[in-house]
């Protein structure tokens, strides 16, 4: 099934929303609107979708959306931030090591002893502010932590790595609202 597709672009300006079809040619000839937006459901995933970029750009052009705000969806995407916050709160999370990428490419026996200073084999490598999967490696020696963490180095100012854990349970709870009225859903395996 070949599916096609029209390149469209938003008006930039605050609060109109509109939205319209690329333009043609140098002066923008055959630009026309095809609709204006009520409301955003920004439904990305990753860097420049998930991580707050998106709802920044929607807010600046006062275009409503739904989802989290911009402060939210920064703070969750960066592992360490997200961590460090949850740690000040009192609630548990596995212990880590992070460090910046410019102290591996600096001093990179350092950052090794650091990391297996804090952190046991086998452990989890990965960028401090992807997505879910992206850049992340389990090791279980030297040879694959320096590997692992070049790979993370290429995509991520900072580094997290924490210990592997097996048998794991993922525990998903969905939670709906804002911040007036909030509906939890049950927890579910």
């Amino acid at each position: 099934l070949l599916v096609q597709s029209q390149k469209v672009v938003i008006n930039q300006n605050a609060g109109s929303g509109e939205i319209y079809k690329e333009s043609v040619g140098i002066f923008g000839i055959g630009k026309r609107q095809i609709v204006a937006i009520d409301i955003a459901f920004p439904v990305t995933h990753g860097s420049y979708g998930e991580d707050g970029s998106l709802q920044g750009l929607l807010e600046t052009m006062n275009i409503p959306y739904v989802g989290c705000d911009v402060l939210a969806s920064a703070v969750t995407m960066d592992k360490v931030t997200t961590k460090t916050i949850l740690r000040n709160l009192g609630i548990s999370v596995l212990d880590d090591c992070w460090f910046y990428a410019y102290e591996w490419i600096q001093a990179k026996d350092e950052v090794v002893s650091k990391i297996k200073d804090k952190v046991n084999y086998p452990m989890i490598v990965k960028p401090g502010n992807l997505g879910s999967s992206i850049g992340v490696t389990a090791v279980s020696n030297d040879m694959e932590l320096e590997d692992a963490v070049d790979l993370a180095v290429s995509m991520s100012q900072r580094i997290l790595v924490e210990p592997k854990i097996s048998n794991l349970k993922e525990v998903n709870c969905s939670v709906l609202g804002d911040r007036e009225e909030v509906e939890v859903s049950v927890c579910e395996e």
